[in-house]
């Protein structure tokens, strides 16, 4: 059997969630982790239909921990549908981002009462809907949440590096051995004449070397995806 089926067995049997998507962060932030270097918290799988569960693992979320990070919450709506709950935290703990994903299409989830009681704990914030892709399968729900919530969380990381332009005098580099250490913000064609004219000034000789390397913001992305699509 194959990883993806594997996986996607495992969800089928037991829809452990948690322990899935807990596992599978813990995996990607092993293998990459300059990729997620604010703290993650996965917590514990809500049940929608259990009278204040919703809001106690809000409440969790606000104060069991402190300073910049991100709480990821799966919920249970019933019928095997699930939404993923995204909430990034600043260091002086404002709410940056707070948004969920339901992924079936027509999936009939109105969440009125669920974003009620998200604005009773955190006044003045809104949990919004946010964009996703739409499937039909209902039953692949909790599939379609854990590769949201860690692409969500990915997304986040991208950009964040996307607004930094660092223009100091440590970044000046070869932009032929190392495309994905540039600036970000920054024109590649303009980064590569002035490392040429930097070079023709001291006198050095241009590389004969122009590979470019892979950009590294994708990996995690591009990893976590072949361990769902991979093949016998």
């Amino acid at each position: 059997m194959t990883r993806s089926a594997e996986f996607t067995d495992k969800l089928q049997q037991n829809v452990d969630i948690y322990g899935t998507l807990k596992s599978e962060l813990e995996t990607l932030r092993a293998k990459f982790p300059q990729q997620f270097p604010k703290p993650i918290y996965v917590l514990s799988s809500v049940d929608l239909n259990m009278k204040d569960q919703w809001k106690e693992r809000l409440i969790q979320a606000k104060y069991n921990e402190s300073g910049e990070r991100i709480i990821l919450i799966p919920c249970y709506v019933g019928n095997s549908l699930w939404v993923g709950v995204i909430i990034k935290f600043t260091a002086d703990e404002h709410i940056e981002q707070a948004e969920f994903f339901d992924q079936v299409m027509e999936s009939g989830f109105i969440p009125n009462t669920f974003q009620e009681q998200f604005a009773e704990v955190y006044q003045g914030c809104n949990l919004r809907s946010g964009d996703c892709k739409k499937h039909t399968d209902q039953t692949q729900s909790a599939r379609f949440t854990i590769e949201k919530l860690l692409s969500a969380v990915e997304e986040g990381k991208n950009s964040e590096l996307e607004g930094e332009c660092p223009i100091t005098k440590e970044n000046p580099m070869n932009p032929y051995n190392d495309f994905s250490s540039m600036p970000s913000c920054a024109e590649r064609s303009i980064n590569s004449l002035l490392y040429h004219l930097s070079l023709k000034l001291a006198s050095k000789v241009l590389p004969m070397s122009c590979e470019p390397v892979q950009n590294r913001r994708l990996t995690a992305v591009i990893f976590y995806k072949k361990r769902l699509t991979a093949v016998p």
